[in-house]
């Protein structure tokens, strides 16, 4: 991937952080029922997931635009600091909310005790809402790997909530699928008989163990290359690991048995340096390492890495302040010094020109009467050596 389609992939999900924040500023205004709460514990848990496609794309992109490697530190920071401030907003809506809703199910609980039916009633009304655009899950277009973040989200909200009418469910089911997932239900009438049968046709169509597994041991064995070391490429491939083993396990493989393989198979993927130093830190071990010991020697050299290039960008921000213009001052060393030396020998020339002019004169002047002088010393010797043979 060129790094031009990178940077706009990258843009993309700034744009997401952006939505994300204006959303979160909109509704801290507000006073949120259950349902607009439940959408945004899903929009929070989308987000999160944010970081480490991040980290991804920025790591390519500082491996391809090493030139401006200073910049992309600082759009990595930028962004960090934007995902942690719009994280910890929406906790503590979250907290927040839980803590009234606490506080709220005692109160509820002492109507009860003196007979409020009426009240109780109109409470599990406004807590329902019946607002069917208000939960917000990603659409499943029939991906074979998104059915299960599908399947136990639209479980968890919606098919498991005996408070919500099967044809209100079917309502909020309809409106999730799209493309082919969407083509298995579009046959059936939207009721309250047909909700159980289109669920059910669904999950015998996307329930594929088979397929599902297949699905994730293909995403362990294509893990991408790491062409060079990175704390954000480590994290990512710590992260892409370790969900594809819980997918796995989730599905009844036996992945407590597979650390020797799983170990083997990503230190063939990582940079030089590090497999070099996971060699070294093995040679320290009496016996075979497990897969938590590997993640945690990734976790650390992480560590490492984000700290140095830390202080290696303080370092060079201290080094080459920007000017006015926000560019280094002197991006060339060599050309400034080249540019100096013909600048200084120019103006000397310029300032001695006078001098050299009356030098050049001076010579022209010695050589012509020295010219002069030989000719006359000419004439002489032949006058001298004609009187010499007349006298004789």
């Amino acid at each position: 991937m060129s790094l031009k389609e990178l940077i706009l992939k990258r843009s993309a999900i700034k744009g997401r952080i952006t939505k994300f924040k204006n959303y979160l500023a909109k509704i801290s205004q507000e006073s949120l029922d259950t349902l607009q709460l439940s959408e945004l514990k899903i929009k929070l848990s989308r987000f999160e997931r944010l970081d480490s496609e991040f980290s991804k794309l920025q790591g390519q992109i500082e491996t391809l635009n090493e030139s401006e490697l200073d910049d992309e530190l600082d759009t990595r920071e930028e962004f960090e600091n934007e995902f942690t401030s719009s994280t910890a907003l929406a906790l503590d809506i979250v907290s927040r909310y839980a803590n009234v809703r606490s506080a709220e199910g005692s109160h509820n609980v002492s109507l009860a005790a003196d007979g409020s039916n009426n009240s109780q009633e109109q409470a599990v009304s406004h807590e329902i809402g019946f607002k069917l655009p208000l939960i917000q899950i990603s659409k499943f277009d029939g991906t074979i790997f998104r059915w299960l973040e599908f399947r136990d989200t639209f479980k968890s909200l919606i098919h498991d909530n005996a408070r919500i009418l099967p044809v209100h469910k079917f309502h909020y089911l309809n409106s999730y699928l799209e493309g082919e997932a969407a083509r298995v239900v579009g046959n059936l009438e939207v009721c309250a008989a047909n909700y159980d049968k289109a669920w059910g046709l669904l999950c015998e169509r996307y329930n594929n163990k088979r397929q599902l597994i297949s699905n994730h041991l293909d995403a362990l064995f294509n893990i991408e290359l790491l062409s060079r070391e990175s704390e954000h490429s480590l994290r990512a491939l710590i992260d892409n690991v370790n969900r594809n083993l819980r997918a796995l396990a989730s599905l009844g493989q036996p992945t407590e048995h597979w650390d020797t393989l799983i170990i083997h198979m990503v230190c063939s993927k990582v940079d030089n340096q590090t497999s070099m130093k996971w060699e070294e830190h093995r040679n320290t071990l009496d016996e075979m390492p497990s897969l938590n010991q590997f993640n945690k020697f990734l976790k650390d050299r992480a560590d490492v890495l984000e700290s140095f290039n830390r202080n290696k960008a303080q370092h060079q921000r201290t080094s080459n302040p920007p000017n006015a213009s926000g560019k280094n001052r002197n991006t060339n060393p060599h050309r400034a010094l080249s540019n100096r030396s013909a600048s200084d020998c120019a103006s000397v020339t310029a300032h001695r020109r006078p001098e050299l002019q009356q030098s050049r004169s001076l010579q022209e002047a010695g050589e012509g009467a020295t010219a002069i002088l030989e000719s006359l010393a000419e004439g002489v010797y032949k006058r001298a050596a004609t009187t010499h043979e007349v006298a004789y």
